[in-house]
């Protein structure tokens, strides 16, 4: 079932062997973490080895929009890319404006 403000789906990409594939998105996670941010730290914290290295192949980083990213809303006009510093080696987040964020929101 398909929750208000969410498309359903993710895109996960793997760039060293060019592939890409589309996923349902985890309903249980969704509902436990909040927004876009909260569904990529999880991702994160389930599917990378602690202690890995932020700048090998392996690691990951998530462009992530949650369900109040809309060009309506003052200040949801942004998308979240969420990563492991290679500077502190923990947590690190950034965010982007203009219509990229509501733009990939809308696309799925």
């Amino acid at each position: 079932m398909k929750r208000k403000g969410y498309a359903g789906s993710q895109l996960r990409l793997h760039l060293d062997k060019r592939t890409a594939a589309i996923e349902d998105l985890s309903w249980e996670a969704i509902d436990n973490y909040l927004g876009g941010t909260g569904y990529a730290a999880k991702l994160l914290y389930d599917e990378q080895k602690p202690g890995l290295d932020p700048l090998k192949a392996e690691s990951k980083f998530v462009f992530s929009t949650g369900p109040l990213t809309l060009n309506k809303i003052p200040g949801g006009g942004s998308v979240a890319l969420c990563f492991k510093s290679p500077l502190s080696n923990t947590w690190c987040e950034s965010r982007a404006g203009s219509d990229f964020g509501p733009d990939m929101r809308r696309a799925g």
